[in-house]
């Protein structure tokens, strides 16, 4: 009966042991990450979050093609609208 006692409160403290370990080696292991990505975004010079707010001429590029087909096919919706209204008007006057 001793034993069985004994064993209960053995694999309590095992249990809260192991976890507190763990809890420690987590903690331990973001603290350095943390430490390490903020000197990556620091820089040696203090310029690396505006490194990283510079865009690659690629997406450059692409937003410019885009804005080209905005203005494209806004041009194209406006044509079309003056060919409609041309077709309502021409309907309008036959009637």
């Amino acid at each position: 009966m001793r034993m069985v006692a004994y064993w209960k409160i053995f694999k309590v403290r095992l249990v809260d042991s192991m976890a507190l370990h763990l809890q420690y080696h987590v903690h331990n292991l973001v603290h350095n990450d943390i430490d390490e990505i903020m000197k990556e975004l620091m820089g040696p010079d203090g310029h690396g979050i505006k490194m990283m707010l510079v865009e690659s001429p690629a997406i450059v590029a692409k937003r410019e093609k885009l804005k080209n087909s905005i203005k494209v096919l806004k041009e194209s919706k406006d044509s079309v609208a003056k060919v409609m209204d041309r077709i309502v008007v021409y309907d309008a006057y036959l009637v």
